[in-house]
């Protein structure tokens, strides 16, 4: 995750040469009003924000918030999903702290709440037990960067089997114009301790995903001298720390920062998501290298992606709008790698994260609402598929 005051204005896509597969324009793409079976007001919500996250049996839905009360503060709330209605609130970490990423334990016992610190202040990942619904634990990383602005903790993921938990830290900037690298930190979830680290080859890391087998860790990260473009690492996690295997090729532009990733079911597709501007980037992780990308439609910094259970689609959220003034979510079919259509209507102005439900047959998008829908706070978007 990168601090926003370190965007840059955002050049033309333009291919590497040893990669064959370019994004292709596509055709105007299809747009279908979106089937918004449920509104739910939230609390603000913020272009770094957590994406929501399911409990295991997909009853309860969890998302970060600000508080409004106290807008310094931030809130976990928990939707039922059966009524579409807040179950309960709970306040979590420090002040000032934006939470960036929610990550669900496999046996749903534990959720983590990254925290993403700034100027002064170390971020944080709260450790929350979701039965009695409270903070049991805090997870700080063992370096602190003083008063330096980077550093910021911004991705999070979790180990198929729950044992280890892993998130990034951006690198410090010691010397002006020279950040060191970025970090990923290794987590024993049995003792919230960490138990390793290793540099990402990168400085601001934005995303990072693991395989089902738990062997596969891909890291996203912006250049180490501090410019675009972005590249993905591949990084054994079958070791503590996660060995570097190489990096992934694709045809990522000079310009280009992949802010999401996504891996298919099976283990055998990456989906490296740019933006500003940006293509969806394909890769067999066989083989390490780029084999289609999608030119995604609409426009806009933050484009947070959604993969189907079952592999066939995946949803791109667009801060840009679309024609009426409205954020807009696109489908891409993974199968023949082409945009199927374009989902709007939303009562949003921006759309910060989305995730489907577990038989992918509800999308839930977070945003920040229009004024008159939502008093310009969040909102979560329950959508029929």
């Amino acid at each position: 995750m990168r601090p926003m005051s370190v965007i840059v204005a955002a050049a033309a896509l333009c291919a590497l040469t040893t990669v064959p597969a370019q994004a292709a324009a596509n055709p105007p793409a299809r747009e279908v009003e979106a089937d918004i079976q449920a509104s739910v007001q939230v609390g603000e919500t913020e272009v770094s924000g957590a994406q929501p996250v399911f409990s295991p049996d997909g009853k309860l839905l969890y998302t970060a918030e600000r508080d409004t009360a106290a807008p310094t503060r931030s809130n976990i709330r928990v939707i039922d999903t059966s009524t579409n209605k807040t179950r309960s609130l709970l306040r979590v970490g420090i002040e000032y702290q934006t939470v960036v990423r929610l990550t669900i334990s496999p046996d749903g016992r534990r959720l983590y709440a990254l925290q993403s610190g700034g100027q002064g202040v170390s971020g944080q990942v709260n450790v929350i037990d979701t039965a009695a619904l409270q903070q049991v634990a805090t997870i700080t990383p063992p370096v602190t960067y003083g008063n330096s602005s980077f550093g910021w903790m911004g991705a999070q993921t979790i180990s198929p089997d729950g044992r280890y938990l892993y998130f990034t830290r951006n690198g410090a900037v010691i010397v002006p114009g020279s950040p060191e690298q970025g970090t990923v930190y290794v987590v024993d979830t049995a003792s919230n301790s960490v138990v390793g680290s290793q540099k990402v080859g990168g400085w601001v890391p934005d995303d990072l995903v693991i395989s089902p087998n738990g062997r596969d860790l891909y890291i996203s990260a912006q250049s180490s001298q501090g410019t675009f473009p972005s590249t993905v690492r591949h990084f054994d996690a079958s070791t503590v720390p996660p060995r570097l295997l190489g990096e992934v090729q694709t045809s990522i532009g000079p310009s280009e920062e992949i802010g999401s990733l996504a891996l298919s079911p099976d283990g055998k597709r990456l989906y490296a998501m740019g933006v500003y501007p940006g293509a969806l980037h394909v890769v067999d992780t066989a083989s390490d290298k780029q084999v289609a990308a999608v030119e995604v439609p609409n426009s806009g910094y933050w484009r947070p992606i959604a993969l189907s259970h079952d592999g066939r689609r995946l949803y791109v959220a667009d801060t840009g709008p679309d024609k009426w003034g409205a954020a807009a979510v696109t489908v891409i079919n993974t199968g023949t790698a082409t945009v199927d259509s374009t989902l709007v209507g939303f009562d949003t102005e921006h759309q910060y994260s989305l995730v489907l439900g577990a038989d992918d047959k509800r999308l839930y998008v977070v945003g920040k609402a229009f004024e008159d829908a939502g008093q310009g706070k969040g909102l979560v978007q329950v959508v029929r598929l």
